[in-house]
């Protein structure tokens, strides 16, 4: 508790009122879920936020089986989707989470039938066929859904895994050690949201999860992060380790990338960071925590383009990053960076009160919108919130962090 006392000060009570008036809003709405219902973009995330408020705040328990029993209830009518950000894939994943928390006899994705199974490996084949890796949208994203369903001790999902492995070991352009890999729009993306970083983790998690394969996982891994490390540009000069997608595909001029969790040099040295730990890589440990302490001293210069509270590219999601660094390694710079964001997060907050409008920002119609999820609104910063005031993150998981 101490670490969360220094990082969060004198700011109890303004989270507090922060926290119910997110909660307020998820019970306030319609009890018919919206379009979306998604673990990371709609109704599935915002019952995760009910989920973890609830553990400081029990009344609001009696919300998390009533909006669960409206999400399959819209399922089953046929508002159905497979990825992991707005999709099954994502929303089993969300809904085992709870579950398991709520019920220590709980049997992991005891509630998935064949059907759900069937379904995911369908399009999961579909976004092999389709070249789409991605994380958020495409196939490595089910994978995850596949991958915990295997560490529950459910063999059919060998096959859909080996599938996907097959398809980044086939995939793979192989230069001298080098690896990268082209996204279905023929472009090299290094980045933790859609690119190569989040290819990684899921190969990482694979390794270490007892998953046995003729296809050399160790080797992709090694290649995939070599080339990566071949992207660094001078941050003295462009303000950052690494650039937006990938030197390869800023030809005409190289451009430094934001500060955020979607892109940039955090998610890559989020990767690094776990690359080196399971691999036992001294040279990856240190480089990521030289573009940590780095990044953790970016406050001002103009290639930030922090503009909004949310987790995707805004200010809750670079201080969730920086607390967990803090609370795995001890080092007060990144707790000076968690709370300099965080104090960010409740300026956005302190500008609209009533309605929290500037946790969302459109870039394409430069306008804040009002967004209730777990990536881009509010439920992801209540999220962040809690998680620096109870020293736990659990959840984050779901963001590869």
């Amino acid at each position: 508790m101490e670490k969360t006392i220094s990082i969060i000060g004198r700011k109890q009570n303004e989270i507090n009122e922060i926290l119910s008036s997110i909660a307020q809003t998820i019970i306030n709405k319609s009890k018919s879920p919206g379009p979306d219902l998604g673990l990371l973009s709609g109704t599935m995330g915002e019952i995760l936020f009910l989920h973890e408020y609830s553990k400081i705040n029990n009344k609001y328990q009696q919300y998390i089986p009533e909006n669960l029993d409206c999400l399959f209830e819209s399922i089953e009518y046929g508002n159905v989707y497979h990825t992991y950000c707005s999709g099954l894939a994502g929303i089993c994943l969300g809904i085992d989470y709870i579950e398991s928390e709520k019920n220590t006899a709980y049997e992991h994705f005891d509630f998935v039938d064949d059907q759900i199974d069937e379904w995911l490996t369908g399009q999961l084949n579909k976004c092999i066929t389709e070249g789409n890796y991605d994380f958020l949208h495409g196939a490595i994203g089910i994978g995850f859904y596949f991958l915990e369903r295997f560490k529950a001790g459910n063999d059919r999902s060998e096959k859909a895994l080996h599938h996907l492995l097959q398809f980044l070991n086939d995939t793979a352009i192989k230069e001298k050690d080098l690896i990268k890999w082209k996204n279905h729009k023929r472009k090299v993306n290094i980045s933790l949201s859609h690119g190569m970083s989040s290819i990684i983790i899921f190969l990482l998690e694979l390794y270490t999860s007892g998953f046995r394969s003729e296809y050399d996982v160790k080797r992709l891994i090694e290649g995939g992060v070599s080339f990566i490390l071949e992207q660094e540009i001078n941050p003295e000069v462009y303000h950052s380790y690494f650039p937006y997608t990938s030197v390869e595909e800023e030809t005409d001029e190289i451009k430094g990338s934001r500060l955020a969790w979607c892109y940039g040099d955090l998610g890559v040295a989020v990767m690094l960071g776990k690359a080196s730990g399971i691999l036992n890589n001294s040279i990856w440990k240190r480089k990521s925590a030289e573009i940590m302490e780095f990044s953790a001293g970016r406050r001002t210069d103009d290639k930030i383009r922090i503009l909004d509270a949310g987790i995707c590219h805004g200010s809750a999601g670079v201080s969730l990053i920086f607390y967990n660094e803090f609370l795995k390694t001890g080092n007060e710079k990144y707790a000076e960076a968690a709370k300099f964001w965080l104090n960010k997060t409740l300026e956005y907050y302190k500008e609209d009160p009533d309605h929290f409008s500037r946790v969302s920002y459109h870039p394409v119609t430069e306008e804040y919108h009002p967004n209730n999820s777990l990536l881009e609104g509010s439920a992801g910063v209540g999220l962040v919130l809690l998680a620096i005031m109870e020293d736990t993150s659990d959840w984050s998981k779901f963001l590869l962090i």
